[in-house]
């Protein structure tokens, strides 16, 4: 706790705001989620703060990915992933990649998006690292649909390069979608 005391209110404000700003997407309430995650950006960005940033970033990109804006959706979870990857904030790393992910099933190229399944699932099961409950359809929803598009073996085989991939390498792959 000491280490976080210096960060005073600008640091729990925008931790309440991304929290808040999660909440209200899981809600379903968008404008609201985009209101609270630009808030909290904005407080993120005072203290130099970019797991907070990384959080704020994720969320916006998600708000727009649900408004079909998938342009500004990856540019955004290209920016999240910027900001976690240096730092080695490794469930940010592995929540942003599942995001590009799905963006690259959305936009058709599946076996890129299968490949990135892979190294976020090797991230997540070297971590322990378990998805939450809320996020878990639309992985679901992903999953089925590269795996349905691919077929069974295709897909298995570009999960299964992915799950190869070290935590640089996944990163960089990421970058390249």
């Amino acid at each position: 706790m000491e280490v976080l005391q210096p960060l005073g209110l600008p640091y729990n404000v925008s931790d309440g705001l991304r929290v808040l700003g999660a909440a209200h997407l899981a809600a379903g309430d968008d404008a609201a989620a985009e209101a609270a995650f630009n808030d909290a950006k904005a407080l993120a960005t005072t203290i130099r703060n970019p797991w907070l940033s990384g959080h704020a970033d994720s969320g916006l990109g998600e708000v727009a990915r649900r408004r079909g804006d998938l342009f500004a959706a990856e540019a955004l979870h290209r920016q999240a992933l910027a900001q976690r990857a240096p730092l080695r904030l490794r469930p940010g790393v592995a929540e942003s990649i599942e995001a590009l992910a799905g963006l690259a099933i959305d936009q058709r190229r599946l076996a890129e998006g299968a490949r990135l399944l892979g190294a976020a699932s090797a991230l997540r099961d070297v971590m322990g690292l378990a998805r939450w409950p809320v996020d878990q359809p639309a992985y679901d929803a992903a999953v089925a649909e590269a795996s349905g598009a691919l077929g069974g073996e295709a897909f298995r085989a570009a999960w299964a390069e992915g799950a190869e991939l070290s935590l640089d390498e996944a990163v960089a792959a990421a970058k390249r979608v």
